[in-house]
């Protein structure tokens, strides 16, 4: 298991030289730092062979490096200079900290060569006090000197047991590596660096730059400057690549597998302003968003409040100016514009492709459950907010990780929240699209009566857009095995529902068949029929009922009884299979019919895949 430890701490309390006594490597790469003897970007050290040290700026100008550092670390290490004590950005660091869900760590006293042991020890209760409440407040406090060695053995052996406790990162299954670090070396090409979050890449394998879309393909990997085969899951690494001459690579862009994330505007996500800030955060306030190695512009837009005083929380939508690369559960900060300063941070919850709407109870306890401290409590409300639109197992782990996530599902299976639709869906929303389902044919049969049923093609048109192919087709086959509804042929209805008619209806529909039947194959129009049924009120409910039956085919404004139908399909396959071939004169001849009823039963019969026309002549269609 790879650690990353990063430094904390105000400008000039000794971080880079602490690195440099801990490990031999000077962390100050540029001229400049080296020049100023302050710490302006990032540096990098190696402890050993399971860890690397994260040097961060501590002047409040280059924040936003501290940021880019401070947000893939396992393990801090807090830098208080006994001379100076606890600082403002102690202060801000510490907080900053917090906000991006760093849970472990330890104090260097720096320095400590230069105060009385009675001062060390006034500090030392300084940053107790500074730590109550915190998840640091039991930090072994270790008092330094890279002037006498005092207190690095120390500081060395405490490091070494908590890098032995850190524990196993949830892998999302994908690999995403936020760069911290590009630039160019001759002979490499594309170098570019930063700590692997999740997966791992090979040599040779095709990874995608987000949120820019092209492509590299991964020349060269060093892990501690030693050339390797793959990078893995916590591991800090170097990649040199094969880019596109046009294609530029920066801080804040992300390495992951083709296609594994798509960039986003919108983070729906829980907020935590810092209870020193001196103003409150308001709706639609502008701000700085760091998120991973980035900075963006964005805006936020509170859920539940107007404004979130110093110290309140609630759940908002952050809105950035620019596309930004961010997986459920990232941390964030936020930082005023004017002045400077870090007001606050929070967790990515859910990534949309919409606004939300503020005050809207459901959307709150949706992100209330999604912030959930248990893991079952975020998958089951995951799978939920997916509606009728399944999400795989391999989706789910790239969402919330993958460890003991088949577990979890295997007990949500078991607790009936979720069921298996191709990937999962939840137990009630499925629930819900049966009963939509079943209120669909309801209203079907009441707007008509005179009609057996849906047909499945109708329904399953008016359904496609509110759920997967795979779900709708599901539901319809449990409730015709639960015997809600029923199927005949390509029809659906309610089970139960039959088409109403009064007994003198039924004696009417008797009486039209029956005359029907004695025009074989010269029957009247719609019209004409009329003319004789002239006394009927209700003819054309009776028609309508006939033909939703089956028991009567208008072909071409022509009224054919089924049985006739038949007769006349029955005659022309006897005809074909004799002559293989006929006109439409033929046919009329032998129904003993004129053209104008011929001439329809053939188009009748083409349209249903009995014949195919070849210029005046009807062949079988094969």
């Amino acid at each position: 298991m790879h650690c990353v430890i990063g430094t904390a701490g105000h400008i000039d309390h000794g971080k880079t030289a602490l690195i440099k006594a801990l490990t031999g490597y000077d962390p100050d790469r540029l001229k400049e730092e080296k020049e100023r003897g302050m710490t302006t970007d990032l540096g990098f050290a190696f402890y050993g062979e399971n860890a690397t040290i994260i040097d961060v700026p501590g002047h409040e100008k280059f924040i936003r490096h501290m940021i880019a550092g401070a947000s893939t670390i396992d393990l801090v290490l807090l830098v208080i200079a006994a001379n100076e004590g606890i600082r403002p950005q102690t202060i801000e660091h510490l907080e900053i900290i917090k906000i991006l869900g760093i849970k472990r760590g330890l104090v260097a006293l720096t320095k400590s060569d230069t105060v009385e042991e009675e001062i060390q020890e006034m500090v030392k209760e300084e940053i107790r006090d500074l730590l109550k409440g915190t998840v640091f407040q039991d930090a072994p406090i270790i008092p330094t000197s890279v002037v006498t060695g005092e207190g690095i053995w120390e500081l060395k052996r405490t490091l070494d047991q908590m890098i032995k406790g850190t524990p196993a990162k949830e892998d999302r299954g994908y690999f995403r590596m936020p760069i911290d670090r590009s630039f160019k070396i001759k002979g490499f090409g594309q170098v570019v660096a930063g700590t692997v979050l999740s997966g791992s890449c090979h040599l040779e394998e095709t990874l995608e730059v987000v949120p820019k879309g092209f492509s590299v393909r991964v020349r060269r990997i060093e892990i501690h400057k030693k050339p390797v085969e793959k990078a893995e899951l916590g591991e800090r690494a170097a990649l040199s690549l094969l880019v596109g001459e046009k294609e530029e690579i920066l801080r804040g862009d992300v390495l992951v597998e083709p296609s594994a994330l798509n960039p986003t505007h919108f983070l729906n996500a829980f907020l935590i302003t810092i209870k020193d800030n001196p103003f409150p955060v308001k709706n639609r306030m502008a701000v700085k968003l760091h998120i991973g190695t980035k900075e963006a512009l964005a805006r936020v837009i509170l859920l539940d409040k107007e404004e979130l005083l110093p110290g309140e929380s609630g759940y908002a939508q952050i809105f950035t100016e620019e596309l930004v690369v961010a997986e459920v559960g990232d941390r964030f900060v936020i930082r005023s514009f004017s002045p400077p300063l870090t007001i606050g941070g929070g967790k990515v919850l859910e990534l949309t492709e919409r606004r939300g709407k503020r005050n809207d109870p459901s959307l709150l306890r949706h992100l209330l459950l999604l912030n959930s401290e248990e893991k079952k409590v975020q998958i089951a409300e995951m799978i939920r907010g997916r509606g009728l639109y399944p999400i795989s197992e391999k989706e789910l782990g790239r969402r919330v990780g993958l460890f003991f996530l088949s577990e979890k599902l295997n007990e949500l299976q078991k607790e009936g929240k979720i069921l298996q639709v191709e990937g999962y869906i939840a137990t009630d929303c499925y629930r819900e699209a049966k009963e939509k389902m079943e209120k669909i044919l309801h209203i079907f049969h009441q707007e008509n009566p005179f009609r057996k049923g849906m047909r499945i093609a109708e329904l399953k048109s008016r359904l496609a857009k509110e759920m997967a192919e795979e779900v709708l087709e599901k539901a319809l086959a449990d409730l015709i095995s639960e015997n809600r509804i029923s199927q005949e042929e390509d029809f659906v209805k309610i089970r139960g529902f039959e088409i109403s008619l009064s007994k003198e209806e039924r004696e009417l529909m008797a009486k039209v068949i029956n005359f029907l039947n004695k025009t074989g194959f010269s029957p009247p129009s719609r019209e004409e029929l009329k003319r004789e049924f002239w006394q009927e009120k209700r003819l054309e409910k009776v028609l309508e009922v006939l033909k939703e039956k089956g028991e009567l085919v208008e072909v071409e404004n022509c009224l054919f009884p089924r049985e006739t139908i038949e007769r006349a399909k029955e005659i022309l396959l006897n005809l074909l299979r004799e002559k293989g071939e006929i006109t439409v004169s033929e046919y009329r001849e032998k129904l003993n019919t004129t053209r104008r009823y011929a001439l329809p039963l053939l188009n009748y019969f083409d349209s249903q895949g009995v014949t195919i026309r070849r210029g005046i002549f009807r062949q079988l269609r094969k």
